[in-house]
């Protein structure tokens, strides 16, 4: 994964983080308690930075996520974890640097079960999880890519169908 790839996965997940935590309005219907706002993360592998109209380019390449940034949050400076899939994804699930996924056996990808991931916060806090992977790194279950899955920790749902 390039520079401009890992910042782009960074930046669109930040995005969409702060806009729903920072964009929810209340309900001025009284509740007997207060739902949690929901939290929308996404995650673009692969996606250059500068081939996004966004930050400049010349031709209209990302009309939904120009229209998503226009009510958001858009950081023009991040940087990712490390230069790959996994260690970056990892990164991002769990809040440690990249170095503590290195140490991990050949063929071993997915979140150690020692730290705990952003899902499984989130779901212990009454969340429904849910994920929704295209990629062959990016899995709760084994692929070719993947031997071992292991993306799927405090998930409620985990669809690879796609």
């Amino acid at each position: 994964m390039t520079t401009m790839r890992r910042f782009v996965f960074i930046l669109i997940s930040a995005c969409a983080l702060t806009c729903v935590l920072f964009g929810c309005k209340k309900s001025s219907l009284p509740e007997a308690e207060p739902s949690p706002a929901n939290i929308i993360v996404v995650m673009v592998d692969t996606l250059r930075a500068d081939h996004m109209s966004l930050y400049g380019y010349e031709r209209p390449t990302t009309p939904f996520i120009d229209t998503f940034a226009s009510g958001a949050t858009v950081f023009e400076r991040a940087r990712s974890q490390a230069a790959c899939t996994c260690p970056s994804v990892n990164s991002l699930f769990t809040s440690r640097y990249a170095f503590d996924f290195y140490v991990q056996g050949e063929n071993e990808m997915g979140i150690p079960a020692e730290y705990p991931t952003i899902a499984e916060i989130m779901r212990d806090r009454g969340y429904h999880t849910i994920a929704v992977s295209a990629s062959p790194i990016v899995r709760a279950t084994a692929s070719k890519e993947n031997p071992k899955g292991g993306f799927g920790a405090g998930f409620d749902v985990f669809d690879e169908s796609c």
